[in-house]
């Protein structure tokens, strides 16, 4: 038997030991996900202390690769860390 991949993606604002905020499932990997890069707040999620206005966002500040079992999927699992930072334009 064929197993298919699944990616998941969770996001945790300012530690993985806090609960998740927002989880994505997709069968395509996920691209352009680097420790620096600004996330847009705008996604629906349960944040915790949003940015406020045009002067703060929130940026990637950690990443946690991991494989957990699955018996039906080969799965990838991906979390990561925001954390809210002065933002000028």
């Amino acid at each position: 038997m064929v197993k298919v991949s699944k990616y998941v993606l969770v996001i945790h604002e300012d530690s993985l030991m806090n609960e998740s905020v927002f989880e994505v499932h997709s069968e395509q990997p996920f691209s352009g996900i680097s420790v620096g890069v600004y996330l847009s707040h705008q996604i629906d999620a349960a944040w915790i202390n949003p940015p406020k206005g045009n002067n703060e966002k929130f940026v990637i500040s950690e990443i946690e690769q991991s494989f957990p079992y699955d018996s039906n999927f080969k799965t990838q699992q991906t979390n990561i860390v925001v954390k809210k930072v002065a933002y000028k334009f």
